[in-house]
């Protein structure tokens, strides 16, 4: 477990980063990235609102710029009826790409399938973060992402 430090006598909340950044238009039937399934994959989101310029469009990663604690949320839909009943499709938002306990596993159904992963943590400054999923789909190599969105905001 990390011990949070204090927060500094003076801080103005204002300040405080906040980052949202998207990927594809959120129809069910275009897709916004090809994945390969059975691999973790970065998804290419693009910030649309970064008080803090710290998110990279051109690596997906978003570099935090304050040690505190943030409140992150992570949505995905791929496209629709490409995921049958009974798969699995994982979405996570770490320092890495993988599996651990931070990442949120869903169940597809047959015709929509969305995932939301939402936590608070504590980063440190220079974390890169970034949005990943894996779809476990052993039948077919790829599957399309329709829509995926990443947000944060430190919260103290």
């Amino acid at each position: 477990m990390k011990i949070m430090p204090a927060p500094p006598q003076i801080e103005s909340v204002p300040s405080w980063p906040i980052m949202v950044a998207r990927l594809g238009g959120g129809a069910g039937s275009e897709p916004g990235q090809v994945v390969t399934t059975q691999a973790f994959a970065r998804l290419l989101v693009q910030a649309e609102y970064d008080s803090h310029g710290a998110f990279s469009n051109s690596t997906s990663i978003y570099t935090v710029p304050q040690s505190g604690v943030y409140r992150l949320e992570g949505k995905v839909r791929v496209l629709d009826g490409s995921m049958p009943a009974g798969y699995s499709i994982g979405l996570g938002i770490d320092r890495y790409e993988g599996d651990g306990p931070s990442f949120f596993w869903g169940v597809s159904n047959p015709s929509r399938q969305g995932v939301i992963n939402q936590r608070v943590a504590y980063f440190d400054a220079g974390d890169p973060l970034r949005l990943c999923v894996y779809a476990d789909h052993p039948g077919v190599p790829n599957v399309g992402v329709a829509s995926a969105e990443f947000t944060l905001d430190r919260i103290r």
